[in-house]
Parts: C-alpha cells; structure tokens; sequence
C-alpha cells in the first residue's frame, strides 16, 4: 500500500527525476499522479508541460504515459478540480461503507466516474425514508467537518488476514464515521465533500443501486439541468410550474395521433390488398412500402380476404418479402426457397416475412417466379 506520498490530497505538483522508460511509460523517483485504482479515477495533468494520457498500476509501480517523450529535469501538475472532485466521493463513500457496515449491510460496487456516480448496497430496496435518513446522515456528516486521521501499522498486526501480506497498512479514520485501510487520497475533513445529493435508487441482481450526485459534479448538473428546462419552457412556451402538465399533454396527443396513423394504415393496407387480391398474378411488387407496411397488406389478403399472394419491396438493393396464404402454405413456400434463393425467415402458416439479399428483379428470377 501506498507509504505517505498521497497523505495531502493538495500535493498537486512536485520536481523529480526518471527511474526507468518502458514501452513509452515513464517511472519516477517521485510522482504525485494517481492511477485509477481502490475505487478512486486517475487523475489528470501534465508531466514537463505534457497531458497525461494514462496511468497504470505495474507490482506497486505507478507508470505514467504522456502525449510526447521526457527527460530530466521532470516537473509534475496535477489538476485541482479533477483531484479534489476524485478525492470527494471517495472519501464520501468511506463514510458510507461505516454507515451500512453499522446496519450489518455492505456496498458491493460503486461508480466513480462523473457521468456515473452510484453505490450498490446488498439490500433488496429501501424506502423514501430510509433515502432521506441517508442524505441527512451525510449533510450532518458535512456540517460536522470531521477531520482526516491517518495513520500506519505493521501488517503482521493487522486484524485482517488479508493485509498481513503487506509490511505498512495505511488506516484512514473520519472520527467514529468510518475507519478502515485505505491507500487512496483522502479529503482533510468531510467538510470538503462540498455537496452530496442522493437522486434516487433502483433494484439490480446485486441489490440496490443509489443513485448520487457529488462534489463539483452536483454544480455541472444543475447547469446543465437548468438549460435544458429553460429551453423546454422556451420551446414549448410555458411556466416552469406547468412543464410537467404541457409535456403530459403533447404525449397524449402522440398518442391519439399514432393510433389515428394506425387506423389509417390499416385502412389503406385493406385498399391495396382488396386490388392485389383481384389480380391472378402470384406476386405483386409494391413499392415504397417498409417490412411493417407489407406485412399489413399481407394480414389483410391472408387473414381477411383468405387469399394467396407473395408480395416483395425492394430497398438498397435488398428485397423484404411477405408470403401471405389463407390457405396456410406459407411455411411450405418458404422452406421451397430457403435453398433455391437462399431466402432467410419466419412467421406462421398464413404468414411469413423474409428477405433477400439480392433486388427484386434477381430475387424473383432464384425463386422462379420470372
């Protein structure tokens, strides 16, 4: 574990040398970059004026990748935001892995990244209640801006079997909040969460994922939200108070609409079918018609009017078919040009839907038609 360098979450920049090059990753004397790890992102910043590209973990080895090539002398800078709004919900997450280990709980996973922040508990669900109990166990948590304690033992010492592989175990304390081992960058006090908002929670094969919303991340939501409803209200000409009720009405009027669409295309396949259905040819091209449209035209010739008909529509070079037979032959025809026009499909005796890839024209020549 980690042996002090991240101790101060503030130490953003530091003066070192390279220890090693490999395959384009630089190793340092010192470096105050972390790569993602612990449950924590990597940070962000430059190395010698250079962006960071990445950061990984090698045997307790940080290497570090640039979008360029260094020498020595070699100057660090960590971006602020990026660390401070990385070291936030991480050391609000410690507070609540105190919060559900008291109730006999655990979280299972976690979600750290800004465009997705979220702890999942082992618990089948909670109620309004127990959500509001949360936000304000973490809100007095803020108030109270607990301070950071950490400290280190000899991993031989450690009650848990699982760190005594390690020569120090690094334990971070927030008073009688949280303490466990932990070798990420910590916030000085949880005051310096700055905000943390629970939005809601939703059942998963794992338990219960709860949404949240942390540090920095909170300010470029609510931007963000707040656009997006002053242009709702802009567009749709309304109150900010009456958004819900005027959106509420245009998905009704949808509604209403695509029913009355539907109606019509019904009525309208029914025309065409009738017409189809008159002529003895055994297959009909029907132009600028999708699979949806076809297939209606074939419920109608096949289920209303019992009769038989192969109808094809062609598109980018692909023919969509619809095999429609009140005399339920529609499988038997089928399985006929599976091999003979290497037709791919399903449905039901009376009808089936199939394609080719091939145009009308060459599809009607393989099944024989022409």
């Amino acid at each position: 574990m980690a042996l002090g360098n991240y101790d101060d979450f503030n130490r953003l920049e530091c003066d070192t040398r390279i220890a090693e090059e490999k395959d384009g990753y630089y190793a340092f004397e010192d470096t105050v970059f972390w790569g993602e790890k612990g449950g924590m992102p990597s940070d962000k910043g430059t190395i010698n004026g250079l962006p960071v590209t990445d950061l990984k973990w090698v045997d307790g080895t940080l290497w570090h990748q640039v979008d360029g090539a260094l020498s020595n002398p070699i100057h660090m800078q960590v971006d602020a935001e990026e660390r401070w709004q990385n070291t936030a919900i991480q050391s609000a997450l410690h507070l609540f892995d105190g919060y559900f280990r008291r109730q006999n709980h655990t979280i299972v996973a976690i979600g750290v990244h800004p465009h997705s922040q979220w702890m999942e508990v082992d618990v089948d669900s909670f109620t309004d209640d127990e959500l509001d109990e949360m936000q304000d166990y973490i809100d007095e948590a803020i108030r109270a801006d607990i301070p950071l304690e950490i400290s280190y033992a000899p991993g031989i010492e450690y009650p848990d079997p699982n760190y005594r592989q390690y020569d120090q175990v690094r334990i971070v304390k927030y008073g009688d909040l949280d303490v466990q081992p932990c070798g990420t960058p910590h916030l000085h006090s949880t005051g310096e969460i700055g905000s943390f908002v629970i939005l809601n929670a939703e059942k998963t094969n794992r338990g219960t994922r709860v949404y949240l919303t942390v540090g920095t991340v909170t300010r470029d939501r609510l931007k963000k939200t707040h656009r997006l409803v002053r242009s709702l209200m802009a567009k749709l000409n309304t109150l900010e108070e009456d958004l819900e009720a005027r959106v509420d009405a245009l998905l009704e009027q949808e509604q209403q609409q695509k029913a009355e669409i539907s109606a019509l295309q019904k009525e309208k396949a029914g025309f065409v079918a009738v017409r189809l259905a008159q002529d003895d040819a055994s297959y009909a091209v029907v132009d600028d018609e999708d699979v949806s449209g076809l297939r209606a035209i074939g419920q109608e010739i096949a289920f209303t009017l019992g009769k038989k008909k192969v109808l094809l529509s062609e598109k980018d070079g692909k023919t969509s078919i619809v095999i429609a037979a009140g005399d339920d032959s529609a499988r038997d025809t089928l399985a006929l040009w599976k091999d003979k026009a290497d037709m791919r499909g399903g449905g039901s005796p009376k009808l089936v839907n199939g394609q080719l890839p091939y145009t009308v024209d060459e599809a009607l020549e393989r099944m024989g038609l022409r």
